[in-house]
């Protein structure tokens, strides 16, 4: 079968190729370059253009985004170059350190995760331990950031006394076991104050310590009358 010959509509070049299989480019890449020039027309037609903010060159996109200022540049170099003359420079909210940030993230609070946990701690301490602050529990135990530990918290927290405990028995506390604090304050944790009781022992001895202050509570109302 005689082969048809045609030129191409980009670029002039005369081609040949089966009457069936004719078209009206000679490549792949002008018929790319047609479909460009032809949706660059189109979208001049119907203004969906506006200048790249670092080089002027026109950025095409919907209306939509060219409205809410999405299309901004015309290539990602013209991103970052428009990026690197707008860095902006803030301290770390946690521990200070300068932090130098693109437009994007001109936001962001914390120089790093670290910091970012460290200053979501609440009722925090004056001493670290592990890269955070020790802090008080709503019951008053101090808290430590232990979060190898097996018996941890969901969030990775020990109490103090237990670790206290554990270091000068050696050996980790077993299911049952309590730690006592022997003068009732819940943040002495020196090993001398701490007595590992079964729970048990432990509830006993807490209720015992309670039911003696409650009876030095009630001597002292009758013989002074009511705390003011």
């Amino acid at each position: 079968m005689a082969k048809a010959i045609a030129n191409c509509e980009v670029c002039g070049r005369q081609f040949s190729n089966f009457p069936s299989r004719i078209g009206r480019f000679c490549s792949k890449s002008c018929s790319a370059r047609w479909q460009h020039r032809n949706q660059e027309a189109k979208r001049s037609r119907r203004g969906w253009e506006r200048p790249c903010e670092t080089c002027g060159k026109p950025v095409y996109g919907s209306r939509r985004q060219i409205e809410a200022g999405q299309a901004r540049f015309c290539s990602t170099a013209c991103q970052s170059r428009w990026q690197g003359r707008h860095q902006v420079v803030k301290n770390c909210a946690h521990c200070g350190a300068q932090m130098v940030l693109p437009p994007g993230r001109a936001d962001t609070r914390f120089c790093s995760n670290e910091c970012d946990g460290a200053s979501r701690v609440k009722r925090p301490l004056d001493r670290m331990h592990n890269g955070r602050p020790a802090r008080l529990d709503v019951l008053g135990y101090v808290l430590l950031w232990e979060p190898s530990h097996p018996n941890k918290s969901l969030k990775g927290w020990v109490r103090e006394h237990v670790l206290v405990a554990e270091a000068t028995l050696g050996r980790f506390l077993e299911n049952g076991e309590e730690v006592h604090h022997v003068n009732g304050v819940k943040d002495d944790n020196r090993p001398q104050n701490l007595v590992v009781l079964g729970k048990s022992e432990h509830g006993a001895e807490t209720a015992a310590n309670n039911w003696g202050r409650l009876s030095e509570l009630e001597e002292y109302r009758k013989r002074y009358g009511p705390l003011t």
